[in-house]
Order: structure tokens, then sequence, then C-alpha cells
């Protein structure tokens, strides 16, 4: 049979990050991805504007990506960089053999990646925060709320 429960949280919004499963809090989750290594996923919490990550065996949660306190597409390593609204994630191989996360940022009206390790996050293409409907190259395509990827 199909079962729906709470893993973490006690239900209500906010942002607590931890290791007590009963305490941690978000604010809106859009997607999660399992890592390919199957040991964690990766969470789109787009109300708070950030990544986050939690383990599967310990139900451990981090923020690994974006700031709270920040609304903005801004390329960084880890919380130096900055989300408007992550939405979609799905992780991919890339030619170096490196795990590579892409994060669609529905109000940031673009594509971004975060490699993994390292946690570099860059844009890939559209422009932030400019909307708009166009075919392109990098920053030359234009996104109106991207959702989904993969």
């Amino acid at each position: 049979p199909n079962r729906t429960g709470v893993v973490v949280g006690p239900g209500d919004s906010g942002y607590v990050d931890g290791t007590d499963a009963g305490s941690i809090k978000f604010t809106t989750v859009n997607h999660i991805a399992i890592h390919p290594d199957g040991d964690w996923v990766a969470i789109a919490d787009g109300g708070n504007h950030v990544i986050r990550r939690m383990e599967m065996a310990t139900l451990e949660v981090s923020t690994i990506a974006g700031s709270r306190r920040r609304s903005a597409t801004v390329d960084g390593v880890g919380i130096e960089a900055g989300f408007e609204m992550p939405y979609g994630l799905v992780w991919y191989v890339d030619a170096n053999q490196s795990d590579v996360l892409l994060i669609t940022d529905k109000t940031g009206h673009a594509v971004r990646k975060m490699t993994y390790p390292g946690l570099v996050v860059t844009l890939l293409c559209g422009n932030g925060g400019v909307s708009g409907f166009a075919d392109g190259v990098g920053t030359y395509a234009r996104f109106a709320n991207p959702r989904g990827v993969g």
C-alpha cells in the first residue's frame, strides 16, 4: 500500500536546520532530488530561498546553498549563492564525472547548476530576474517562472 506521512518537521512553516526531526522547519518544499549515491536528498525550500540537504539515515537537515536573508539570483559557493525561489531539481553526472544539481529558480526566471562536491552555484541559462520567452544560449535565453526540470 502507498503511504504518505511526515518524515521531518512539526507541520508548520519556518526555517530550522538540525538533527531533531520534530523541530526542523521548511517554508515551501517545492521539490526533492535523491543524490546519486542514495545517502541524501537535496530539497528546494523555495520560501526560504535555499537548497537544503537531508541525510537519509539520520534525517539531519542542513542548508547547503542560498540564504534565507537574500532573495536574488547570485552566483557563489554554498550559502554565499542566492536564489529567488528554487523550484525544480534533478541530478546528473557531467563529462568530468562530477555530480551536478540542476535547479530551476522560478521567480529568478533562470536555470542554475550546483556542483557537488564544492557547492558552486552558477547561472546556466536565463537572465536572473528578467522574465520572458526567448530561445538562446546562456543569458540570451528567457524563461517565465520555470518550474520543472529533468
